[in-house]
């Protein structure tokens, strides 16, 4: 005789439909009952309706001195095996993962779950669109979209890939916004970032990131050189900079996680 529930589906599709159905039945329905919980929930599927764009996960593996690699370009393996086997996990609950060109010419990742369970769809930003044709990532375990800006056609082809033109300004980095909305429309509800430094600066100063997940090693790496997790322009003020909520820790084999969620996005 009563139904009670927490939020109404966001899904324009079906949105008040099964609760209409249900009043005219003649039930009572309660909506709002443990709502801010079943938001918590259902965060990404939420922003998947209701901005046609994925949730964005940044992950990153850094030393206590933010460093996510030596001057050199190593970074194989700042974290530990438990934490890396917390992060083939994380594959496996997105749709999608996303690097950046620089990351699969460098360190040629798989891009997989190493299987613990399903394989997200591989994305990579490259301007040029010219990845090495032997990397890992043009291999059947799942497909690979590459997002490039080149005007002169990219002549590659693999069975594996897609290459995705995106207009983008002449020196430019990727329109990252853009980019967001052409995944939404192929599917794409959750998304995993593992890409470089400059990679993340795209992600977090075009405010698409939702939550973060950073991992800090009991390492010191120093040098001026060597990468951050967020380079680019960075942000002048301290007053812009970007602000995390609701942060929380924990220990995972050696490492300590970070989990955070961008103010704003929560």
């Amino acid at each position: 005789k009563r139904v009670v529930v927490a939020i109404q589906d966001p899904n324009p599709l079906v949105k008040n439909k099964g609760l209409s159905t249900l009043k005219k039945s003649g039930l009572r329905v309660q909506v709002g009952t443990c709502g801010s919980q079943a938001q918590e929930l259902n965060r990404s599927f939420i922003k998947y309706m209701t901005e046609k764009k994925p949730y964005v996960l940044l992950k990153s593996a850094l030393s206590l001195d933010g460093k996510i690699a030596t001057s050199s370009g190593q970074s194989q393996w700042i974290s530990s095996s438990t934490a890396r086997q917390f992060s083939y996990r994380m594959r496996t609950e997105v749709d999608a993962i996303l690097v950046g060109a620089e990351t699969v010419r460098k360190e040629d990742p798989q891009l997989t779950s190493h299987g613990l369970g399903r394989n997200p769809v591989r994305v990579v930003l490259s301007g040029s669109g010219r990845i090495p044709p032997k990397r890992k990532i043009f291999s059947r375990e799942s497909p690979t979209w590459i997002y490039h800006s080149s005007r002169s056609g990219i002549s590659q082809r693999n069975e594996w890939a897609e290459w995705i033109y995106v207009q983008s300004k002449r020196g430019a980095s990727l329109p990252f916004q853009d980019i967001l909305l052409d995944l939404g429309k192929r599917g794409i509800s959750k998304l995993l970032i593992e890409g470089g430094g400059k990679t993340a600066a795209s992600a977090l100063q075009s405010h698409a990131v939702d939550e973060i997940y950073f991992f800090l090693a009991p390492l010191l790496i120093g040098g001026r050189d060597a990468p951050t997790v967020f380079e680019g322009v960075g942000f002048s003020k301290i007053s812009e900079a970007i602000k995390l909520d609701n942060v929380s820790t924990q220990k995972i084999g050696s490492d300590i996680l970070v989990h955070a969620y961008v103010h704003g996005h929560c």
